[in-house]
């Protein structure tokens, strides 16, 4: 049974082996979703658990995206790249330093994952 931690270590949860799910591909969260939809179940994603509420803790499906953690593409003329949802901040910008390139917005927080601040508008950032 994983044990989930926030970033601080202050919160902590365990979800059951059978409602934790680490897909590696799109494929793998839709049947995730598709199976949660059947069963009624509700889905919660987790990214790099920057978190500082309980907002996880119950019943449903958990959703590590730590496995979907690929830069899929780079497009230099266009400046616009392509990322799993897993990819953190770092790991984006080391990718991007060795082509030269960097996103307009960097925040501290370098381990914050792209799919969660797209996906919060977190630190109102224009990634």
């Amino acid at each position: 049974m994983p044990l989930l931690t926030n970033w601080n270590d202050e919160i902590r949860f365990e979800v059951a082996d059978d409602h934790f799910e680490r897909p590696t591909q799109v494929q793998d969260v839709q049947a995730i979703v598709r199976r949660a939809h059947e069963q009624n179940q509700q889905v919660t994603v987790i990214g790099a658990m920057h978190s500082t509420t309980e907002c996880i803790v119950g019943s449903g499906i958990v959703i590590s995206m730590k496995n979907m953690a690929r830069v899929l593409s780079v497009d230099r003329e266009g400046l616009t790249v392509t990322v799993e949802g897993g990819v953190t901040l770092r790991q984006l910008c080391a990718h991007l330093k060795e082509l030269g390139l960097q996103p307009p917005v960097v925040l501290e927080y370098g381990n914050f994952q792209i799919g969660a601040i797209s996906g919060t508008h977190a630190n109102d950032t224009a990634i």
